[in-house]
C-alpha cells in the first residue's frame, strides 16, 4: 500500500529479528538505499512458505462454525 501512495513519504521498519516475518515469505524483504524493494508480481507480491506457517498454526485452535 504504501509503495502505490503517492503522498507517502517515510515508513519505518522494524528490522529486528523476528522469525515469524523473517521465516513466512519465500522472498525476504529487502531494502536497497533505505528504500523498500517491492516484488515485481501480481497482487501485493508476497509469496508466503505455507509449510513455515503451519509450524506457526496454535494447536488449539478450532476454525469457527461456517452458519450459512
Amino acid at each position: 500500500v504504501c509503495s502505490v501512495t503517492p503522498a507517502f513519504y517515510l515508513y519505518e521498519a522494524n528490522q529486528l529479528p523476528n522469525p515469524l516475518r523473517d521465516d513466512l515469505l519465500v522472498e525476504k524483504i529487502r531494502f536497497e538505499n533505505g528504500a523498500l524493494v517491492t516484488p515485481g508480481s501480481a497482487g501485493h507480491g508476497a509469496k508466503i512458505d505455507w509449510e513455515t506457517a503451519r509450524r506457526y498454526v496454535d494447536p488449539g485452535y478450532r476454525r469457527p462454525v461456517d452458519l450459512r
